[in-house]
């Protein structure tokens, strides 16, 4: 920006005409948390949206309709449900806790049993393979046949 541009921006902010105007343009960004500007973050319209809506749902099913809605209950309102909300965090997140470690321990006795039944197999792997190696010991088996078959083998000699 040019100098003299921004000398002349700077007499123009230094008007009433702007103050007025600067000044009724920031009460209307005010929050209602005590003049707070730019409380938005980095949240979407969209997201700020929505959280109105659902804020509005809230209070209109919890507030009697005879009370008028100001700006102070309102914050009221929106500190106690932030408050409760905060309360259902921490409880979801104690039971999401106590889920992981339940997790946790299922996967621990399921690693141990499958450890434990890869032993076994191993052992009886090993059972059988030593069976297979081991001489027998019992005696071997005799010829029991009577001798009627070696009669056909016999030739005789004699004229």
């Amino acid at each position: 920006m040019l100098p003299r541009v921004f000398d002349e921006l700077r007499q123009y902010w230094n008007t009433d005409k702007f103050k007025a105007m600067y000044e009724q343009a920031k009460k209307a960004r005010d929050s209602l948390k005590g003049g707070s500007l730019h409380t938005g973050g980095a949240k979407t319209v969209g997201t700020i949206t929505r959280e109105m809506n659902e804020f509005h749902q809230y209070v209109t099913e919890n507030l009697d309709s005879s009370v008028q809605l100001t700006p102070e209950l309102s914050t009221q309102i929106w500190t106690e449900k932030v408050a409760l909300d905060g309360v259902q965090i921490a409880a979801m997140s104690a039971q999401i806790a106590q889920l992981t470690s339940a997790l946790a321990e299922s996967e621990r006795r399921r690693v141990a049993e499958q450890q434990s039944m890869s032993a076994t197999v191993q052992q009886i792997k090993e059972q059988v393979l030593n069976l297979a190696h081991r001489p027998t010991t019992s005696s071997p088996v005799e010829d029991t046949d009577d001798d009627s078959d070696d009669d056909d083998d016999f030739v005789d000699c004699t004229p």
